[in-house]
């Protein structure tokens, strides 16, 4: 299942960020700050929220556009972060990779835009307000 996935992928993410930042507040040099919080966003929270999306709203989790959105999100993403890395660390070698990672991230982001804005639909079941049936259902479970 797709909404898997994109939830461990974030969690991968989250730790990385974690580790970095933790190592940056160790060292006292924060000067990949851009790239621990490039990755806390695009990858653990993006990546999170777009699985747990997939989950409630299963059509978006059908056909070619969520695989190509993940594919292109992740791979677009590490390249992205290494050029990014590479550029800060380095020097302007890095660009291309840097601008290739962020224009493949990119487009794996829209992919995911059309997927919702194209696709996502009311639950028949519930009516047009399909997340307030899901909160009032887990409401109805949770321990008081």
């Amino acid at each position: 299942m797709i909404s898997r996935t994109l939830i461990k992928l974030s969690v991968v993410y989250f730790l990385v960020a974690v580790f970095l930042g933790n190592y940056m507040g160790m060292q006292q040099d924060f000067r990949l700050k851009h790239v621990h919080v490039h990755i806390a966003l695009l990858g653990w929270l993006s990546l999170a929220l777009i699985g747990v999306l997939y989950r409630v709203y299963p059509e978006l989790a059908e056909g070619w556009l969520p695989r190509a959105h993940l594919w292109l999100h992740n791979v677009g993403l590490v390249v992205f972060m290494g050029g990014f890395t590479g550029y800060v660390l380095q020097g302007k070698q890095f660009v291309p990779a840097l601008g290739t990672g962020a224009m493949v991230a990119s487009l794996g982001i829209l992919l995911f835009a059309l997927n919702v804005l194209l696709r996502m639909r009311p639950s028949p079941k519930h009516g047009s307000n399909t997340s307030a049936s899901h909160l009032h259902s887990f409401q109805q479970t949770a321990p008081h």
